[in-house]
């Protein structure tokens, strides 16, 4: 794997980045810049694959083929990080530290608080529907009404269980 990472925003620091990771000695191996370069890259090295006779045609090519916003291996995927990213990380590193806790525990709650929701959902709705079950065969509701009031309940409870795993008081 080859990473490059510099601000792009010139037709000239594209044509720069790109030159760079089209070096034979990075053939066939994944080109990594920032996100936001990707399509400049890539652009500017499949048309410069197409010209002819040109002796880096092939490395341009391979370029266009190989370059990604992020690292990859199998289904593992880093999600890439933006030049600014990585300004702030090499200059204030405490300060990126922080702002990556920041939005991995807000990435951890949101996937807490949708698994109790969705438990809640279930749990509250297989509770209300034997209770509502029971009412209709009492005659006391009607099965239009025993649905409206399973899913309602349902509803709240996963309205319930999505706060609670979001940690809401």
């Amino acid at each position: 794997m080859q990473a490059k990472s510099f601000a792009v925003n010139t037709d000239k620091d594209a044509a720069r980045l790109t030159y760079e990771v089209s070096d034979p000695k990075y053939h066939t191996m994944q080109k990594v810049t920032n996100p936001e370069n990707v399509d400049r890259v890539r652009g500017l090295a499949e048309r410069r694959g197409e010209l002819q006779g040109s002796l880096k045609a092939e490395d341009y090519r391979d370029t266009a083929r190989n370059v990604s916003g992020e690292t990859r291996h199998g289904d593992v995927r880093s999600g890439g990080t933006s030049y600014q990213e990585a300004r702030l990380a090499a200059e204030q590193p405490g300060r990126f530290a922080a702002w990556q806790e920041v939005q991995q525990v807000a990435r951890e709650t949101a996937t807490q608080a949708a698994a109790a929701a969705a438990t809640g959902a279930v749990i509250g709705g297989a509770i209300s529907a034997m209770r509502n079950s029971l009412a209709v065969s009492r005659g006391e509701m009607s099965a239009g009404d025993a649905a409206r009031a399973t899913l309602t309940d349902a509803g709240r409870a996963a309205v319930r269980g999505g706060a609670t795993g979001a940690g809401v008081r």
